[in-house]
């Protein structure tokens, strides 16, 4: 029963993003775009997390920056496929470092940082293809959407998502987006308006 119950989870989660993708990708999402204050945003948005699981996660504000121009449902969605990842992929004593700072005056970066073993240098490039999962010595269950819906709803909020490995170990998630959103939105160099 238990077995039954895990895999027809997976297959929900499986089918709820393609629905996400194909909405995403089609332009049929309406977008809410409102100034959001960061560190309320976070603390919500980890807290599943550390009740749930037994994750350490760490929360840096760094500059002044109070509020981001974000639509919370998806950028959670973001911060949620990062744990997630962080869960599967990090082992027994999953720690997360989020940083969130001022890139620069039109721009606000978050910074995601786990204690795993990082991505193999092969998978980097195409890590947040669709489909694209890193190797792995054990058996990690995945459909490889994950970090492509992040990319999507990163470069939605006119921004990107790029990761690289730590030198002391680890991979580290870069977002970075504007401080003010122009409403239209970018998806494959599509603007949908």
């Amino acid at each position: 029963v238990h077995k039954s119950y895990r895999l027809s989870s997976r297959l929900n989660k499986l089918v709820e993003d393609f629905r996400l993708i194909n909405q995403l990708e089609s332009g049929k999402v309406d977008f809410s775009f409102t100034e959001t204050p960061v560190k309320i945003f976070l603390e919500e948005s980890i807290k599943f997390y550390q009740d749930l699981y037994e994750v350490k996660i760490k929360l840096n504000f760094k500059d002044d920056l109070e509020t981001i121009p974000v639509d919370t449902h998806y950028f959670s969605r973001i911060i949620e496929n990062l744990l997630n990842n962080a869960i599967k992929y990090v082992g027994e004593t999953v720690e997360v470092t989020i940083t969130v700072y001022r890139q620069d005056k039109n721009n606000f970066g978050i910074l995601f940082a786990d204690n795993g073993p990082g991505i193999p240098e092969d998978d980097l490039p195409h890590i947040f293809d669709k489909f694209k999962r890193a190797k792995t010595k054990h058996k990690i269950f995945g459909s490889g959407l994950g970090l492509f819906i992040c990319k999507i709803i990163a470069e939605i909020h006119e921004g990107s998502i790029s990761v690289y490995n730590a030198s002391t170990g680890g991979a580290v998630f870069k977002i970075i987006a504007p401080l003010t959103n122009s409403g239209k939105k970018v998806v494959d160099n599509f603007v949908i308006e």
